[in-house]
């Protein structure tokens, strides 16, 4: 499965942002790419993908600005096992955002935060460090 974000007019804000944090291939189609015949509806967002290594997130703008904002029942988590990149994603997530969890171990042993971006959208971070290995008895 792949999340799709709605927005009511920042969804190419959101996923450029996003695409900054965690690179991949942005794509961006708008309403205007295909001739709508509102010209009021021509440059938001019909259908954006970002596709990165390990996921997919699709967003589009509510044509009538509907697109519900800030708490609901959905969360994205991104899990990773290096804490240094788990940290760059959460900073990068942090600007304008409302941290909700701050990064750092967490009572399970691993690395958590959550925060609601400043696009309404809720991110949490885990990151489950590498095991190292035990060295070998002498």
């Amino acid at each position: 499965m792949s999340p799709y974000l709605a927005f009511n007019g920042q969804a190419r804000d959101a996923l450029e942002f996003y695409h900054g944090i965690f690179g991949g291939d942005l794509g961006i189609m708008t309403h205007g790419d295909y001739h709508h015949p509102d010209p009021a509806l021509a440059e938001l967002v019909m259908h954006g993908q970002l596709e990165t290594p390990g996921f997919v997130l699709m967003a589009a703008d509510h044509p009538e600005g509907k697109a519900p904002r800030g708490e609901g029942n959905t969360t994205l988590c991104v899990w990773g096992d290096d804490v240094d990149t788990g940290r760059a994603w959460f900073e990068g997530l942090l600007d304008g955002a409302t941290l909700r969890v701050e990064f750092k171990e967490q009572m399970w042993g691993d690395v958590y935060g959550e925060l609601e971006d400043k696009f309404g959208v809720v991110w949490a971070v885990n990151v489950t460090p590498a095991k190292e290995e035990a060295a070998p008895e002498a």
